[in-house]
């Protein structure tokens, strides 16, 4: 077995930079569960865990049924696979295990995908078992933490639960954007350094409303960046936040607009780039946005 030496005091110091990362880089984070529960209706969400897992879903519990609008039910994964019997077929199932491996959580992931839920992992840790048997992934992005009893795991959590419910309350526009600056501002305090917050909107988003809210980040003391998502395809017109293959009529002949280097910049123009190989690598490894 690999010896590691750690101390769990430096992981609790750890855990503001931890929280720090996490709302810095939401959007990379988040997408895939976005993209996956968009369009898709729920009424309700399950989060199993075991341990600090499950003790970070209760403390997340409140502000995500408070902005998202839905029931969540906090359990251990056994009782969801030997006892609970689920009525309503509109629901989300999130599991949540930090090194990736639980097996209980593992299973009950599996019950749920049996039964037709919509289904998401949640681990700390990249290439675990558990990533194999939801429809989606969302990592927990702390950093290493080889303690058993979780300090900034738990924090991490916590952010990461949260974090998401508020994500999908925005997207499900149960929430205005500025309620959102609001709530993200409570962690920007809770850690030391920059605020740099960025945000993406829709092509057609009212420039009025975007210079109002840039304005208010401003005076809450953010660094806020703003994305207007454009990927267009030159031949049919069709326009999407990201594409590579147009979902209309299926051209490659696309024209997006891409951050590069901290800048806003073409990546494609009529299906061509204009990046070199390294710049298009930046694109599709950056962790954030």
């Amino acid at each position: 077995m690999e010896y590691r030496e750690w101390d769990m005091y430096d992981y609790i110091l750890e855990s503001k930079a931890a929280v720090r990362n996490i709302v810095e880089n939401q959007d990379t984070i988040f997408e895939q569960a976005l993209n996956y529960c968009k369009e898709k209706n729920f009424e309700q969400i399950y989060i199993l865990g075991s341990g600090t897992s499950y003790h970070a879903s209760v403390a997340a519990k409140k502000i995500v049924e408070d902005k998202l609008g839905v029931k969540v039910i906090n359990m251990y994964p056994m009782e969801f696979v030997d006892n609970e019997q689920v009525f309503n077929p509109n629901t989300l199932v999130i599991g949540v295990s930090h090194a990736g491996r639980s097996s209980s959580t593992i299973r009950a992931l599996d019950k749920a995908r049996e039964l037709g839920f919509l289904t998401i992992a949640m681990t700390a840790e990249r290439e675990r078992p558990i990533t194999e048997h939801a429809d989606c992934c969302v990592y927990i992005e702390i950093g290493d933490e080889f303690a058993g009893p979780k300090t900034k795991g738990y924090i991490g959590s916590i952010a990461t639960i949260a974090m998401l419910g508020l994500k999908l309350a925005v997207q499900n526009e149960k929430i205005e954007e500025k309620e959102k600056q609001d709530l993200e501002k409570r962690f920007w305090d809770l850690s030391n350094g920059g605020k740099i917050q960025y945000v993406k909107y829709p092509i057609d988003y009212n420039l009025d409303a975007i210079c109002i809210l840039v304005r208010r980040a401003m005076k809450l003391g953010f660094y806020e960046g703003v994305n207007l998502s454009l990927a267009y395809c030159d031949d049919c017109g069709h326009q999407e936040l990201e594409m590579d293959v147009c979902p209309k009529c299926g051209s490659k002949n696309l024209t997006k607009i891409e951050r590069m280097n901290g800048y806003l910049s073409y990546s494609r123009v009529k299906g061509d780039t204009r990046l070199n190989d390294a710049k298009m690598a930046e694109i599709a490894e950056r962790k954030s946005m």
